[in-house]
């Protein structure tokens, strides 16, 4: 039996891939739609075996004590009085960036860069956080690291910004994301892991994905297409504002994450579903 496990879905507006979406969906055991759109997408194209779920890494097992030698590996010091923003860019929205009228390939990381100096000089540090790395290669596929380099090469004070070289397991990721103050991220499980974390999160991204979860809890607002990065000085205004109101949005965050934990668990049970209605 094959289970599709959670993914933002839809929607089905191109006739080809609704054609096949129709094809191919009904005969797949279970699918966890990651959010209430994707499960109503879902369901309008006549699905009916959909469970409505969450990202499965938010069941992500992390070890704190890795932390101190983590932090001296990449060299970063654990997080002081000084403020702490960390950046995860991407590469995917440095092309959606790109085709937007009067941009090109290298509006994104100018803007990213732009950010980075306004908070330099308001004080805060700044760390960048390459969430998808392939270290051998310079080719930019799946591979973010390029990228911020680009970005902190663009920096007015470069020597102020840290930037993680290393490729770095998921669990590591989340443990260097965990000590910021707040994450501006254009990487979806960069989102996860601020908020798996405990760290509100600021996404510049794009589609329903972000959205859906960022819903679950109560943080619309911290959302914004990665188009605005071509307004940077709205980007900065919503960047104070989460960092005014971090408190009550760790709060909220803390109060929220034991419910989207568990049902992220619950994956395994609908595997185990799948299994047995396969066995039987």
């Amino acid at each position: 039996p094959v289970v599709k496990c959670a993914q933002a879905i839809g929607p089905f507006e191109n006739r080809l891939n609704r054609t096949v979406a129709k094809a191919v969906l009904p005969r797949v055991a279970a699918i966890v739609a990651r959010g209430e759109r994707s499960a109503e997408m879902l369901e309008a194209l006549g699905i009916e075996h959909v469970v409505r779920g969450v990202d499965l890494a938010f069941a992500l097992d992390v070890q704190a004590d890795k932390l101190s030698g983590l932090l001296e590996s990449v060299g970063l010091d654990r997080r002081g009085d000084r403020i702490r923003i960390g950046i995860c860019p991407s590469e995917v929205a440095r092309k959606s960036v790109a085709r937007l009228p009067g941009q090109d390939e290298s509006s994104y990381g100018r803007s990213v860069a732009g950010l980075i100096d306004a908070s330099v000089a308001n004080g805060y540090e700044v760390v960048i956080i390459p969430h998808s790395v392939r270290p051998e290669t310079d080719a930019p596929h799946n591979n973010d690291l390029p990228l911020c380099q680009e970005i902190v090469d663009q920096t007015t004070e470069s020597s102020a910004v840290v930037v993680i070289g290393d490729e770095l397991h998921a669990d590591e990721l989340r443990l260097i994301i965990g000590t910021c103050d707040v994450l501006v991220t254009s990487r979806f499980h960069g989102m996860i892991s601020a908020l798996a974390a405990g760290v509100p999160p600021l996404v510049l991204g794009w589609g329903h994905k972000y959205r859906e979860v960022l819903a679950l809890f109560d943080m619309d607002d911290a959302g914004l297409d990665a188009a605005e990065l071509v307004e940077p000085t709205r980007v900065m205004d919503r960047l104070g504002l989460i960092l005014d109101t971090a408190k009550e949005r760790r709060t909220r965050i803390e109060h929220l994450l034991p419910e989207v934990v568990g049902r992220a668990k619950q994956h395994r049970q609908v595997i185990d579903n799948a299994v047995s209605r396969n066995a039987g």
